[in-house]
């Protein structure tokens, strides 16, 4: 008897149409195809729960008229917005699998056993670019020798940072709670602290402490940094810095702040931010993230480029999903 063809099969003309006009809205030069008031778009888009079904092609109609053309092109030559958004082919091919695969990596024995393995590789490169140690591969067996994870965001990631930061200033909070929140000060760069550092102060339970320190050229003043660490020895969680940050894209001198604050108080918990400027270990310009291997903690989003493709010349970079890897490696 012949086969009954699959219904995913009918879906391909769709989703190739989907795809060339993402792929042409993305090569425009315009940041955006129409540009309306948030009445318009209030007026335009909010409608109540639609009473009847429609097929995807309809829905696929609808979107590509009303919404796609008020989108933002992060990938436009125009928009300075951010830096590491484009069109490296090698990225796109591996975000159309990643959704067609639909891998969960909420366990990996049933829902993503590939997956996951292949998560905790990323996540291994990742800590040797940044000069973590990591477990022999022999010896890797789940996720628990991974020593990092990957998150949705920036503020996700930050948040796991601060986690591990609460936990090693009063351990037993994760089961117990925050007791005394004065505890968990968090030093930051004035005028560079990105907000996801404070947000996520707030959601791990320890409040909004912030201990902001003068800056010279948008990274720490040392003598200050110094001055600070000291004034609040033993209610101290963490000392922020960024790598990188997303005002002025500038790289704190990271083995200096280390080395100031472990002299000043050694049981603080360093993170760096360094989301932005993990870039420059895959260049020669590394040496100006020495010293980010001392740093209990660090958020990054890991960079690809490509040089094959035909647009490199303006659009070469391709952030991943953030995540955060710490130090020493979780223990087998």
């Amino acid at each position: 008897m012949p086969s009954t063809p699959s219904p995913l099969n009918a879906l391909t003309p769709l989703l190739q149409e989907v795809i060339a006009q993402g792929l042409a809205f993305k090569d425009s030069e315009d940041v955006f195809a129409c540009r309306a008031t948030p009445h318009a778009l209030r007026d335009l888009l909010l409608e109540n729960l639609p009473e009847q079904p429609a097929t995807a092609q309809a829905i696929w109609e609808d979107i590509s008229q009303r919404l796609l053309p008020y989108c933002v092109n992060m990938n436009s030559p125009r928009f300075m917005g951010f830096g590491d958004t484009g069109a490296d082919p090698a990225s796109l091919v591996a975000g159309v699998f990643a959704v067609l695969a639909q891998q969960n990596l909420i366990n990996q024995s049933f829902c993503s056993p590939s997956g996951t393995m292949a998560e905790i590789t990323v996540i291994r490169w990742l800590r040797e670019l940044i000069g973590y140690p990591t477990v022999p591969a022999s010896e890797v067996t789940s996720v628990w020798e991974a020593g990092g994870i990957t998150t949705y965001g920036g503020t996700g990631s930050n948040t796991t940072a601060m986690m591990l930061a609460r936990e090693n200033t009063v351990p037993g909070t994760l089961t117990d709670g925050v007791r005394d929140p004065d505890r968990f000060g968090l030093v930051v760069p004035r005028g560079v602290g990105h907000y996801s550092v404070k947000s996520a102060a707030a959601w791990t339970g320890c409040g909004t402490h912030l201990i902001e320190v003068d800056t010279d050229h948008f990274r720490y003043d040392l003598t200050a940094l110094a001055q600070a660490v000291k004034e609040h020895t033993g209610r101290l969680m963490a000392v922020v810095a960024y790598a990188g940050d997303s005002r002025t894209q500038t790289i704190d001198h990271l083995r200096a702040v280390h080395d100031t604050v472990r002299t000043a108080d050694p049981s603080v918990w360093l993170h760096v931010d360094a989301c932005w400027g993990l870039m420059a270990a895959l260049t020669p310009r590394r040496h100006h993230l020495d010293g980010i291997d001392l740093f209990d903690s660090v958020t990054v989003a890991p960079p690809t480029k490509s040089s094959t493709s035909p647009t490199a010349s303006r659009h070469s970079w391709y952030a991943t999903r953030p995540l955060c890897v710490w130090s020493p490696p979780t223990p087998t």
